[in-house]
């Protein structure tokens, strides 16, 4: 087992106040049972401390403890006002922890109370640990647990995640919610959920089963899989982590990092999701050609953001600047009253969605966007840059556009809209206005036959009932409806507000069979939409056994 030197005895003394680590086979009460492996793990990577030459894993453990625990964890350094809450003394030993708690937004308190001596019970335990791994609540119960009842409602999403995602087991069927967690208990659950820790700046190349936590900057990782989650922590403060060929198959946590930290490159994939979650400073995130990320979400800060590299969705769901630089974004979607997100002059992004939630919020467009759709009041869309069309939904009253569009389109009930002063090109005295012309259509990945409005495509059977209609056209358009017929099949893959694009598809999924069309026929109809002119097309499936 590692030795731990003077130097970091010493060191560990001074930031927690607490008595010195010792090894866990030093202590005379370590249990051997189930928790012993979890318990020597929480001592060798410095998140338990003994008394006295004990570790007390059978002691309940306060709120204050917890906080500690998870703060040296994640490595966190930067502390909160807790100058609201009364029951932190400055002179008790737990007052630095409980600040940095609160900094991370992983104790939240009731009132101006923070309870630091109160023990901590299993459901509050479970919901700190989901706030710190950034883990959405879940809607979905577990199965073979009989006192899920018995869960405080303000609880049960964070819980059932937990349970959810395999980190709680319970015992005998029971969750007991309500009772004290003991230190062993703990040390079971950080165990769970964060299998390997890199406290030490270098260069890994080994493989890791499970959670990985790195809570100090200046770590290469390379040439190397992580069967689990990564996770950024807040001890990686503005210093770097370098992703170089990582595979992650679950997600990537942005807890820490500067402007110039968190470089994903040499074709890094990451399975799920980023979640950025800085509370302390600004976070880049560069995503180098060649890596994957389907999604990044921001979900908290105090700073701005920074999005480099290409991506297929970006969500924001919260109102601190997000700035995307030299960037390349299939959609990104707003959720974030007053959010504001800047486009630079080298980006290029095909959708933005702004959600009626949104309202107030600024988009600075300095590069290129195909669409911005906008179901919010009082949102500013401005920039020196170029928008294909801009559409204001309903719901949009008192938006401001102020950027140069091929098109605007602003809904009747849309109130108090202000448009830019000069003719919008495309419209008054710009550009001749172009309407949208289909230029290719498949079913499948089978290339239709176009002629004007009229599509014959070819009907293939299959066992998977999923068939796709894809069409390509000279500028951005949105489905406006599907529809067969006597049939309620269709369903078209888009969100509301629809987003705008070149390429539009429709999927059927259903059990279809001869009979389908021997009944109702086989005539699909597709309206689409640029903002100003609906298109009809006609699209028969050429149907083999069908006249």
């Amino acid at each position: 087992m590692k030795r731990i030197t003077a130097k970091l005895l010493v060191l560990v003394m001074v930031l927690t106040m607490l008595p010195t680590i010792v090894l866990g086979e030093s202590f005379s009460d370590m249990p051997k049972d189930w928790s012993s492996e979890a318990l020597s793990k929480a001592v060798e990577n410095g998140l338990l401390t003994g008394y006295n030459g004990k570790l007390m894993p059978e002691a309940s453990l306060t709120r204050a403890q917890m906080a500690a625990i998870i703060n040296r964890a994640f490595g966190s350094y930067a502390s909160g006002s807790i100058d609201s809450y009364i029951d932190v003394p400055e002179s008790k030993w737990y007052r630095n922890d409980m600040a940095k708690a609160v900094q991370m937004k992983t104790f939240v308190g009731s009132g101006n109370m923070l309870n630091p001596e109160s023990n901590i019970t299993r459901e509050e335990a479970f919901i700190v640990m989901a706030r710190a791994m950034k883990l959405e609540p879940s809607g979905s119960m577990p199965a073979g647990f009989s006192d899920l009842d018995e869960i405080s409602v303000w609880a049960k999403g964070e819980v059932f995640a937990l349970i959810n995602a395999g980190y709680v087991k319970g015992s005998n069927g029971l969750i007991n919610p309500k009772g004290s967690i003991t230190r062993a208990e703990f040390a079971q659950l950080m165990h769970n959920m964060i299998k390997n820790y890199i406290r030490s700046a270098g260069e890994y190349s080994e493989d890791y089963t499970g959670n990985v936590m790195v809570s100090v900057p200046g770590v290469v990782l390379k040439n190397m899989s992580i069967k689990g989650d990564l996770i950024a922590g807040e001890g990686i403060g503005d210093g770097s982590l370098i992703l170089d060929n990582v595979n992650i198959e679950g997600r990537l946590v942005v807890r820490g990092g500067g402007i110039n930290s968190i470089i994903i490159k040499n074709s890094s994939s990451i399975g799920e999701s980023v979640i950025i979650s800085r509370y302390d400073g600004a976070v880049r995130v560069f995503l180098e050609d060649g890596t994957e990320a389907e999604a990044i979400y921001i979900e908290d800060g105090n700073d701005k953001v920074i999005i480099e590299g290409s991506l297929e969705t970006l969500v924001i769901n919260t109102d601190i600047p997000v700035e995307l630089v030299d960037a390349k974004v299939g959609e990104i979607k707003v959720y974030a009253p007053g959010a504001e997100v800047s486009v630079d002059k080298d980006s290029k992004i095909d959708s933005v969605l702004v959600y009626k939630e949104a309202e107030g919020s600024t988009i600075t467009v300095n590069g290129k966007v195909v669409s911005i759709v906008t179901a919010a009041s009082e949102t500013t869309i401005k920039g020196k840059g170029t928008v294909e069309i801009i559409e204001v939904m309903s719901t949009g009253s008192k938006s401001i556009i102020d950027v140069e569009a091929d098109k605007i389109v602003v809904d009747s009930n849309a109130k108090d809209v202000t448009l830019p002063e000069e003719p919008v090109t495309g419209g008054g005295g710009g550009a001749p206005y172009v309407s949208p012309r289909l230029t290719s259509a498949s079913l499948n990945g089978t290339e239709a036959v176009i002629s004007g409005d009229s599509i014959n495509v070819p009907f293939s059977f299959n066992d998977e009932h999923s068939y796709t209609i894809s069409a390509q056209f000279n500028k951005a358009v949105r489905i406006k409806s599907v529809s067969v017929d006597n049939w309620d099949l269709i369903q078209p893959n888009v969100d509301v507000p629809t987003a705008y694009s070149n390429p539009v598809e429709a999927i059927i999924e259903h059990p279809i069979t001869l009979d389908h069309f021997v009944k109702f026929g086989n005539d699909v109809t597709v309206v689409v939409t640029d903002g100003t002119t609906d298109l009809v097309f006609n699209i028969t499936l050429n149907v083999p056994g069908y006249n």
